[in-house]
């Protein structure tokens, strides 16, 4: 019996060094790369706001992906780009309603599904930072934040594995 609790425990903390490793490259990995994190090729992001609604919702972690060909992208696609929002650079994520084409560029009118009005500046090209996978883990994007945080990286990560490497010696 005591064996056997002690497998399970030294699997349970094997499962929490990999879960902290994981999400140490993903926060590290957004501080290298423009703001977005980025691991292989798929990038985890928060949903911000409830223009999306009902694709997904405010606090939701969704998973977007690297995009090979601009030219792929069409109408109904959801993708993440660089817009302005009140004087500030942010990451938007909305659905693609219209594509616009003039001297071999392209530009992509976007809209939130919960919005009314097409949003008032297209995404450029240079501007988009991956398409949506349809995948989406509800709530889960408040933990991301704040594991993006130092309180949160120290209580999360730091911690938990100070404990499991204690543990093992």
């Amino acid at each position: 019996m005591k064996k056997a609790v002690k497998i399970a425990v030294n699997v349970f903390a094997w499962i929490i060094l990999i879960l902290a490793f994981l999400v140490t490259l993903v926060v590290f990995s957004s501080d290298k790369n423009n703001g977005v994190a980025n691991l292989f090729g798929y990038m985890p992001m928060t949903v911000e706001s409830d223009s999306m609604v009902p694709t997904f919702s405010k606090g939701d972690l969704i998973i977007c992906k690297d995009i090979d060909d601009i030219n792929a992208l069409k109408e109904g696609d959801v993708i993440t780009f660089w817009t302005i929002i009140d004087g500030k650079r942010v990451k938007n994520t909305h659905r693609i309603v219209g594509i616009n084409e003039s001297d071999g560029s392209k530009s992509f009118v976007t809209r939130g599904d919960n919005n009314p009005v097409d949003d008032t500046l297209p995404a450029n090209s240079s501007d988009i930072i991956g398409k949506w996978t349809e995948t989406k883990i509800a709530k889960v994007g408040k933990a991301m934040n704040f594991l993006r945080t130092k309180k949160g990286f120290f209580i999360c990560i730091l911690i938990p594995m100070a404990i499991f490497f204690l543990f093992e010696l």
